[in-house]
């Protein structure tokens, strides 16, 4: 979770109230979406400024420790609480990765749930210049090459011992060869998340 963020990387500030709610809606989403219902209606009274304020989420789902599923979105398009919602289905249900979450699974699974600040593009001369850029462990990072794009949440950072190898990794992950990063026209953005959820501090 983080604190107090430069002005750029700013993201809605929720209470410890708003933030069990976002979770609970999630919950509520993932099981609607599992047995093809509409998502959870949401009483007017309890939707605060700051969830309706548009946001970029991701939602990760571990089950028994392992990934079972991670959706979001880099713009802010909808409000805080659809986002949430949203991707939560998207996570159980949209994920390719991964065959859809189960009704039984559900009850066993620790939502995660990520508030994006807005992307931030990288200016840099050469990979030394972007590396220097990057703050392992604190930067989500979004690489656009040849017409491809992926991104990696902060919390990805630890799988990896060092920065090329990070970037390496974003790059196969967009389908493209390890080093093109280095490339010209490889565009380099960074983000910082609020997260939250189980296991996590809310």
């Amino acid at each position: 979770m983080m604190g107090s963020a430069p002005a750029p990387f700013r993201v809605p500030d929720c209470s410890a109230e708003e933030k069990q709610l976002l979770l609970t809606l999630a919950r509520d989403a993932i099981r609607h979406a599992i047995q093809c219902r509409p998502p959870p209606d949401v009483p007017a009274c309890s939707l605060t400024p700051t969830l309706v304020e548009p946001a970029a989420t991701f939602i990760t789902l571990t089950l028994a420790g392992e990934l079972r599923g991670c959706v979001g979105n880099l713009v802010a398009r909808d409000p805080l609480h659809r986002s949430v919602m949203d991707n939560a289905a998207g996570a159980a249900l949209r994920d390719q990765r991964f065959s859809p979450v189960t009704l039984e699974e559900s009850g066993h699974l620790k939502v995660h749930i990520s508030i994006l600040s807005a992307l931030v593009p990288l200016r840099f001369n050469g990979p030394a210049e972007l590396l220097d850029q990057l703050t392992a462990g604190i930067d989500g990072v979004v690489l656009r090459h040849a017409g491809r794009t992926s991104t990696y949440l902060p919390q990805v950072w630890k799988a990896f011992p060092d920065k090329e190898t990070f970037l390496a990794s974003l790059c196969r992950k967009a389908g493209l060869d390890g080093p093109a990063w280095k490339e010209a026209g490889a565009e380099l953005l960074i983000y910082r998340v609020s997260d939250f959820g189980d296991g996590l501090e809310t």
